[in-house]
């Protein structure tokens, strides 16, 4: 709604759960990439978790909820990192942040955005 209403009209939309089954991919089956996203996942959300999968830095999201997949995958998905969580996702965001402890220097973390 918000990219009709910002008259936004280069946007393609896919439904779909982007943890088991990212619908949008490159030819060799990772991750396709993009100069933007804008995503409001659903956080808090129970899941299962990945064996394997390339976009797990940092680790692995417990079951009980998948906030840090949603940002993985988001990482994975960009070109070059400038993302900024949804305002109702700040507090999970930065609660997960700290948890895992993430290095403030490492190469794609940028924020301008303060919990």
């Amino acid at each position: 709604m918000n990219l009709f209403m910002y008259n936004l009209t280069d946007f393609k939309v896919e439904v779909g759960d982007p943890l088991r089954d990212p619908r949008f991919k490159k030819p060799d089956g990772s991750v396709k990439q993009f100069d933007v996203i804008v995503a409001n996942p659903p956080y808090s959300l129970k899941w299962k978790p990945w064996t394997n999968d390339p976009r797990a830095i940092g680790g692995i999201a417990p079951q009980s909820s998948a906030d840090w997949a949603f940002v993985q995958h988001m990482i994975a998905s960009m070109d070059r990192i400038r993302a900024v969580p949804e305002s109702s996702c700040r507090a999970a965001f930065s609660s997960e942040l700290a948890r895992r402890r993430l290095s403030a220097d490492a190469s794609w973390t940028t924020t301008s955005w303060r919990p």
